[in-house]
């Protein structure tokens, strides 16, 4: 089973960051509490992606939506997510409110193509 993708906005990076490795964290521990078979896979496997920056934000249908290269970048950096990990932009990863909570992590650099940008992506990959 494979759920839909969500959004969630955050005024800034330093919001952001400590609300993906507290669900990081605590969907760690429903797994270790869950009864689960050896050898099988976690009840639930979430795929996170932080970057920062400007959107569009409109309402369509009563409901607020967000648009833009920043959302999709998002997007596509929690696709490069294998779960039980958090991706961040480079630019999210150096914010100078990021990166004191980074210490203590396990914290490496990536890269890859995605779809709807010209060149490679650089990324950072957290296990909390």
């Amino acid at each position: 089973f494979r759920s839909p993708r969500s959004l969630a906005q955050f005024c800034s990076p330093r919001q952001a960051v400590p609300a993906a490795i507290d669900i990081h964290r605590q969907i760690a521990v429903f797994n270790r509490n869950s009864h689960v078979e050896e050898g099988a896979s976690p009840p639930i496997v979430i795929k996170l992606g932080v970057h920062s920056g400007p959107t569009i934000a409109v309402t369509l249908n009563d409901r607020l939506d967000y648009f833009g290269s920043t959302v999709n970048m998002a997007a596509r950096l929690q696709g490069q997510s294998e779960g039980g990990d958090i991706v961040l932009s480079p630019e999210t990863a150096a914010d100078a409110t990021v990166a004191p909570l980074l210490s203590g992590l396990s914290v490496a650099r990536d890269e890859a193509s995605l779809k709807g940008f010209d060149q490679p992506i650089r990324f950072v990959r957290l296990r909390p």
